[in-house]
């Protein structure tokens, strides 16, 4: 696990994190605790765009400041394309099969998990996720984002879908190796 420190980007998600802090409930409408109002994510990405995201943070697909790039993993999420917000995983495996080098372009894009003793790099967020719209569990579905919502979560709570750029913050690039299965 490798520390990651970016002034410009906590500076914007502490502005964020201020508004939104406060705003997640319970089922029945009660805020959850402060522990509970921030949460951890990951994020799995190319070896090649790792320092350019903790460089200059998460943000939708086409932002000025991801170069242009429009076009990303060619995942279309639950919640639609990057161009309309950003993703995190709420688990390390999920997020790590994003930054599978095996299944990249030119190869094609499928995520899947990774082969024995394949090693990647994903990014550890703190987010924020304020007045959340979780639907019901649905495998595999297209989902449509609900106006009036902070965060989208799948039904699975696999991902977590972030319209602000500034709403999450790179904290660690967490570097995995992944072992052979083994019986028992």
């Amino acid at each position: 696990v490798e520390p990651v420190r970016n002034p410009t980007l906590e500076g914007r998600y502490a502005r964020v994190r201020s508004a939104l802090f406060g705003k997640r409930e319970d089922v029945d409408g009660t805020p959850l605790p402060a522990a509970e109002q921030e949460l951890w994510g990951f994020h799995g990405a190319a070896p090649t765009k790792i320092r350019s995201i903790v460089d200059k943070g998460l943000r939708p697909l086409g932002h000025p400041l991801t170069g242009g790039i429009k076009s990303g993993s060619g995942d279309t999420g639950y919640w639609g394309s990057g161009k309309t917000g950003i993703y995190l995983s709420r688990t390390l495996n999920y997020a790590a099969k994003y930054s599978n080098p095996q299944w990249l372009p030119p190869h094609g894009y499928v995520p899947t998990p990774l082969s024995p003793e394949t090693e990647v790099v994903v990014i550890a967020f703190r987010f924020c996720p304020g007045e959340e719209f979780k639907p019901p569990a649905v495998v595999g579905a297209q989902l449509q984002v609900q106006p009036g919502y902070d965060s989208h979560m799948s039904g699975e709570g696999h991902e977590w879908w972030l319209p602000y750029a500034g709403q999450c913050v790179p904290r660690f690039l967490v570097h995995l190796k992944a072992k052979p299965k083994t019986d028992g």
